[in-house]
């Protein structure tokens, strides 16, 4: 029996209708799929970093909705925008 070894990452996520297709390059240095991996361009694959506790939310019984405001490319913050009005500025990202 022939065993078939992955050579890289670096192909990304291929599609279904190119499972079948062995004898291409691109076949042997994809993946089906891809969940919380970011595969490099030169071949491996490394962990989807996390997310992090910032803080509470001013009330915690209503939902906030979070919006990104991008001011420019050096000042990004996420506003808390609750249904009563109310925004607040988040931690800059």
């Amino acid at each position: 029996m022939a065993r078939m070894y992955q050579r890289s990452f670096g192909g990304g996520e291929i599609t279904p209708e190119m499972l079948g297709r062995i004898d291409l390059n691109h076949y042997q240095t994809g993946l089906e799929t891809c969940s919380n991996f970011y595969p490099l361009p030169h071949g491996p694959v490394v962990n989807r970093s996390g997310f992090e506790f910032i803080k509470e939310v001013k009330d915690g019984t209503a939902v906030p909705r979070l919006i990104p405001f991008i001011f420019n490319t050096e000042q990004a913050y996420a506003l808390e925008i609750f249904i009563c009005g109310y925004i607040r500025k988040g931690q800059p990202y």
